[in-house]
């Protein structure tokens, strides 16, 4: 959760402190119109603002372990969910945001945690890998752990 309240604290509130300091202090280069989209203008704080779902799917997806690929999916999963998602969009984005990233480790082969299998990286930050030296290559099973007749 505290993932999603930091991809929420760096886009939707930033934003609104922009446009707040913009508006009170008449600070022109934070109030103007810096991109149209779609017939609908947006000043730097109201554009942070449109990036919240972004930034909490992939900020969702980054605490769950998920690899690039799959974070940087998440991106436009995560802005449209938010913008379809009406008053709900935070929740919205949430639970969508946990389906995609574990729909996309799945497909990517990340949630396979069995010693034999796992993707495992140089420094075995992730947790179905272990050093070889803690398996048995031949059947795959952890050291120490009994091997039955018939494995």
């Amino acid at each position: 959760m505290s993932a999603m309240a930091q991809g929420l604290f760096c886009t939707l509130l930033i934003g609104t402190i922009l446009n707040t300091v913009g508006a009170q202090f008449h600070i022109e280069v934070l109030t103007r119109e810096i991109v149209n989209i779609a017939g609908k203008g947006y000043s730097i704080g109201s554009l942070a603002q449109a990036m919240a779902g972004p930034a909490m799917a992939v900020g969702i997806g980054a605490a769950l372990n998920a690899p690039i690929m799959v974070l940087l999916t998440l991106a436009p999963v995560g802005f449209a969910t938010n913008a379809l998602g009406g008053a709900g969009g935070p929740f919205a984005v949430y639970a969508v945001a946990i389906i995609a990233s574990e729909a996309g480790k799945a497909i990517s082969k990340e949630t396979n945690r069995s010693p034999r299998h796992s993707v495992c990286h140089a420094e075995h930050r992730n947790p179905g890998c272990l050093p070889d030296s803690f398996s048995d290559r031949e059947s795959g099973k952890l050291a120490g752990q009994p091997h039955h007749v018939g494995d």
